[in-house]
């Protein structure tokens, strides 16, 4: 009995830049496609359901904070970024915050990231969220997770 290795290749990240942030385009981030982990932990953010009856019919609600999944989707996609801000405090007027997003993933940490990406200007986090959407398309469904969608081809060795 002969044995076939197969390579199964990983969909590659994208580099994208941040025009909202610089019009020059010398802001970038990197996008990776989520791996299960990922899937797993935004569907989390996807599962509040309730049951309720009514009139002997069982009715199902989903309820889903969009602002919220559009930052998880940003933050568990997040691979890395040149972004080196300052932002204007929104509590004190004149006052400005660095955010410091340079660095890869795993270099600055998932706190560090989840903190510093929370903090940055709702334009921003929607034009990066359109990039995620671009590499991940079945997360434009609340519901959807990239297994349903096929894998890159496989290599056989």
């Amino acid at each position: 009995m002969s044995k076939t290795r197969i390579r199964i290749s990983q969909p590659t990240s994208k580099l994208c830049k941040l025009y909202s942030v610089d019009p020059e385009g010398s802001v970038w981030v990197k996008i990776r496609p989520p791996g299960m982990a990922e899937e797993t932990e935004r569907a989390a953010h996807t599962a509040t359901r309730s049951r309720t009856i009514r009139d002997g019919n069982v009715v199902i609600s989903t309820h889903i904070n969009e602002l919220e999944l559009a930052l998880v989707e940003v933050v568990l996609t997040f691979a890395e970024s040149n972004l080196d801000i300052d932002i204007e405090d929104p509590d004190e007027p004149g006052e400005y915050v660095p955010v410091n997003l340079f660095g890869t993933r795993d270099g600055l940490g998932r706190a560090h990231v989840t903190r510093e990406i929370g903090r940055l200007p709702t334009s921003i986090i929607n034009e990066w969220h359109e990039y995620v959407l671009e590499v991940v398309p079945a997360w434009k469904d609340p519901f959807g997770w990239t297994g349903t969608q096929p894998l890159e081809p496989a290599i056989k060795e």
